[in-house]
């Protein structure tokens, strides 16, 4: 057993350290590291720490660290990774101690082979250590309760020490720390109850002098800008998530819990109850607080919590013979590492950096094509880090740089006359009827590249090499009426078309690319393109585009073409016959005729996600 248990941490250590020079920072890396270039701990707080959302743990850690060790990757990604692997040493020794050994390998080898711990154990952020400390707390928690005499000093010490840090590190650590230690109230033995509570009380006054920051924090408000609230199905797709969308180890993950649960323990039922609640609580907490009060719930947040439904799911398993044993690790270990390598392409999406991704691919589009201009997203701290890195790089045009609909085609329009090519390169959050627009003026697709979470493509306003175009199915029409239809003043909706949302995609990562040509009677019109999706009679998703946004003001009245685009990947479609609407509302009664109304499909990145999605 102890070989198995050496076997798990050496596979452990191969899938966090495999290419472990070539992992990128991922975004919130980037974010924390700006937020410690300071030149005093006070500064830290007031401009680094105040600002952000998390407690200082990781951004006071990262000060220190990286003025002694410097800022490369991996030297920033180490201790997390180290974390990772000490969560496996945790998660075995919980195990052994509320169940058996064979329990405890079955935890050790999930924990080290699972996508969910692999990303998060080589990302600098507050979650591998936060793993580590919640595990390091519980097992050193487990000690004082079953104590039947006197508690070691020593259990106290480090129960206190990984229960404080974890209210440094995380706010849903810290929850998790608050629920072991209010669970203990109902378990430890009742000579030893006033004890334990005085034990207990020594962590919320160590976390007294984080107190005002929070206070601070709370000002500030939450993160609903880019975080949408969880739905009903939350916990599923976390489920889904956490075994890798495979129904492989599903199987697996079945087989055995059934195998335990035909022949339960007797004696740990208090565990198997507890491991439940605890998994649970955090999650339902999490949930309708983000429902009722600010969205905070993610992934990530859970995984303080998540070895928890692996000890209730495999806590009835007896204890097995080593051979067992070695054929229940091998059988877990073999099919993660070949769905995290082979289902979720891993390695392929998380060690390839989205940000220089659109450099490189500039500068390949560039020596391949001639007369080619181009357009990329820029961030202004993250893209210069890597023209930093890179030898050199060809310029761009900034996409962020467009103040409007209208800027892009006036630039595209001019630059259309004389350039033969563009390249464009987009992260996600890119505006989805960007490629729309760029298509109209520059129509063949000659490459496109997907990434995580990015798209870069070259387009040609000729095609010269009909081998090269990348894919004729780009985008496909759905549906297109000609004919003009005037809207006077006393109009206030055009003619709606609606049709099946099944009808039109093909997976849901397409974008639905709708547009309509407005001329305007009127200096000042004003109206809206509006697409809704509906849901047995009930509206699901609600947006508009202004059509004031592409009618340029200083040239004659004439037809402009305006745009509005659905990202599918964005909106949440896990309704019943969805329908889409599309019309122009006159909102402000105004005089103006519409043409060439237009719905297309277009083919979207199917590993725009990919890290924490399925894989379409």
């Amino acid at each position: 057993n102890k070989l198995i248990l050496l076997s798990i941490l050496l596979v452990g250590i191969v899938l966090r350290f495999y290419h472990y020079g070539s992992i990128p920072f991922t975004h919130d890396e980037f974010i924390a590291l700006f937020l410690t270039k300071f030149d005093s701990f006070s500064d830290l707080i007031q401009k680094g720490v105040l600002p952000d959302v998390h407690p200082p743990l990781l951004e006071v850690f990262l000060f220190y660290w990286t003025k002694a060790f410097g800022c490369a990757e991996w030297v920033v990604k180490l201790p997390f990774t180290l974390f990772g692997l000490g969560a496996i040493i945790f998660g075995y020794l919980i195990g052994k101690k509320w169940y058996n050994e064979t329990v405890g390998l079955i935890t050790a080898a999930f924990i080290a082979s699972m996508e969910y711990t692999v990303i998060y154990s080589q990302i600098a952020r507050p979650y591998a250590s936060g793993l580590f400390f919640s595990l390091a707390m519980v097992y050193y928690w487990t000690q004082i309760i079953n104590s039947q005499d006197k508690t070691k000093v020593k259990s106290i010490i480090l129960y206190i020490l990984f229960a404080s840090l974890s209210t440094y590190n995380h706010h849903f650590s810290l929850l998790f720390a608050a629920i072991v230690g209010l669970s203990g109230l109902f378990l430890v033995d009742r000579k030893r109850l006033l004890k334990y509570f005085i034990m207990i009380m020594a962590i919320p006054i160590l976390y007294l002098p984080n107190v005002p920051i929070v206070l601070e924090q709370l000002k500030m408000g939450g993160v609903e800008d880019w975080l949408g609230k969880p739905h009903n199905d939350f916990i599923l797709g976390y489920v889904a998530y956490l075994f890798h969308f495979s129904v492989i180890v599903g199987c697996i993950v079945v087989a055995i819990s059934l195998f335990g649960w035909r022949h339960p323990q007797k004696g740990n039922r208090k565990w198997w109850v507890l491991s439940l609640v605890w998994f649970l609580l955090p999650l339902f907490i999490g949930f309708f607080y983000s429902r009722y009060v600010s969205a905070v719930l993610q992934y990530s947040c859970l995984i303080f919590s998540f070895p928890f439904l692996l000890f209730f799911l495999f806590g009835q398993v007896k204890k097995q013979r080593n051979a067992v044993n070695l054929i229940v690790v091998f059988a877990i270990l073999t099919t993660n590492i070949f769905t995290l390598i082979y289902n979720r392409q891993y390695y392929h999406l998380f060690y390839t950096s989205a940000y220089q991704k659109l450099l490189t691919d500039n500068q390949k589009a560039h020596s391949k094509y001639n007369n080619i201009i181009s357009l990329s997203d820029y961030d202004e701290k993250i893209t210069p880090y890597y023209q930093n890195k890179l030898s050199s790089y060809t310029p761009f045009v900034r996409l962020n740089s467009f103040k409007s609909p209208q800027t892009l085609i006036s630039f595209l329009k001019q630059q259309s006359k004389t350039a033969d090519y563009l390249y464009i390169g987009a992260l996600s959050s890119v505006a989805p009827e960007t490629f729309a627009i760029v298509k109209d003026y520059f129509p063949y697709v000659q490459e496109i590249n997907n990434y995580s979470p990015a798209t870069t493509a070259v387009f040609s306003k000729h095609v010269k090499d009909s081998s090269s175009v990348a894919t004729l199915a780009f985008d496909t029409l759905i549906f297109c009426d000609n004919k003009p239809y005037e809207i006077s003043n006393d109009v206030e909706f055009s003619l709606a078309i609606t049709l099946p949302l099944s009808k039109i995609i093909s997976n849901e990562n397409n974008f639905i690319d709708i547009s309509v040509d407005v001329l305007p009677f009127e200096v000042d019109t004003s109206s809206l393109l509006v697409v809704e999706l509906t849901s047995k009679g009930k509206v699901i998703y609600w947006t508009a585009a202004r059509t004031a946004d592409y009618i340029d003001g200083n040239e004659p009245l004439q037809y402009s073409k305006v745009y509005l685009s659905l990202k599918l990947s964005d909106i949440y479609l896990h309704y019943r016959d969805i329908e889409l609407k599309t019309y122009v509302w006159n909102t402000q009664h105004s005089h103006f005729s519409i043409q060439n109304f237009k719905i297309l499909r277009r083919e979207g990145n199917p590993v725009i996600y990919g890290i924490l999605e399925k894989l379409h």
